[in-house]
């Protein structure tokens, strides 16, 4: 790809006196699929990759020199090993891209994820719509969403729905659409094995999937792309609550005050340098006045809350209430607000 760059710049001085060129392109071994190109003009850029084939020219974004000998020099990513309680962004229609949480590493090489269900809810025979619009093929991405078994059940049947045990924790929703498009396989007696979603008790879809339909990549998602699964019984607390704190976490600025909860300089204050996708340097000055600056996990940062700060909270039962810090406790890693309406222990 970086040889078909240079051929396409040399053309393009060839045609026009003024030249639509690169000075330099290259690959590093360490960010899959990414080339970096110097040039004068974005304009240039753009005109060069465009017509490539697999090459989104309109996604080209500007870094700084600095930055870009930082990415030349990065290592080459090591070969990625799907691990349990960890993130993978899926492939397979409609859920490309779409974040998923692994819960199981099968026998087989398979794993067992959850994600938000993207589903059409399909209509039996004896199901009338009102209007005929209801009545066109829905070719569209469905959105994400919780599972509605009551909405399901309207629409659906009562016979779609079954349950499979009776422990929240455990127990799954069996949803089997009259009209849905059958599986592929069938059975001993040769009639096709009907299509069934499976959901835990929380409204969640879980999936099995292979090798061919995940990306091979580590995944940081974003607090926003984390938020929707604070309620997914699937998902342990203890472990949604460190994904909530990482998620939060590399959304740190320079310049944010942070304190450090645990390891060697737990209890101390420091400022933000740079963030990254696990780790972050911070600044801080030690006991003899002297600046020095250490990188420190993001699962050990939180952000340094004081008594009177104004806050917002932003996921949980308490979502969206507005109120001042009256009381932080370090140990349990909670605040207590007061606001107009009543007083939240969050």
């Amino acid at each position: 790809m970086v040889f078909r760059i240079f051929q396409r710049s040399m053309e393009g001085m060839h045609r026009d006196s003024k030249g639509t060129q690169s000075r330099s392109a290259y690959e590093s071994p360490g960010i899959i699929g990414k080339i970096f190109i110097e040039a004068r003009l974005r304009s240039d850029v753009e005109a060069i990759c465009r017509g490539m084939l697999g090459v989104k020219w309109w996604e080209a974004r500007f870094v700084t020199r600095w930055d870009a000998m930082k990415y030349l020099n990065r290592q080459k990513i090591a070969s990625f090993i799907p691990r349990e309680k960890k993130w993978i962004r899926l492939k397979v229609r409609p859920y490309g891209n779409d974040l998923a949480f692994i819960r199981k590493i099968l026998q087989n090489g398979k794993l067992e994820v959850v994600t938000l269900p993207r589903i059409h809810y399909r209509l039996n025979k004896r199901f009338r719509p009102e209007r005929p619009s209801d009545l066109r093929p829905k070719t569209r991405r469905p959105q994400a969403q919780v599972f509605d078994d009551i909405k399901a059940a309207e629409i659906s049947g009562h016979s779609s729905l079954r349950r499979v045990g009776s422990d929240p924790e455990t127990s799954r929703l069996i949803y089997s659409p009259p009209s849905y498009p059958q599986h592929r396989k069938i059975d001993l007696a040769g009639e096709p094995i009907p299509f069934e979603f499976q959901f835990d008790s929380s409204g969640f879809l879980i999936l099995t999937v292979d090798g061919a339909e995940y990306y091979h990549s580590e995944v940081f998602p974003t607090f926003a792309e984390v938020k929707p699964f604070h309620k997914c019984i699937s998902i342990p607390t203890p472990t949604k609550l460190l994904e909530f704190r990482l998620a939060e976490n590399r959304e740190f600025n320079p310049g944010d005050q942070v304190i450090i909860i645990q390891g060697t300089h737990a209890g101390r204050l420091g400022t933000i340098e740079e963030n990254a996708d696990t780790f972050a340097s911070i600044r801080f000055t030690s006991d003899l006045d002297i600046p020095e600056s250490v990188q420190i996990p993001l699962s050990s940062l939180r952000r340094h809350y004081r008594i009177g700060d104004y806050v917002k909270v932003k996921a949980g039962e308490n979502a969206g209430v507005n109120g001042h810090i009256v009381n932080i406790s370090l140990n349990e890693e909670q605040v207590t607000l007061y606001s107009p309406e009543n007083t939240v222990r969050y």
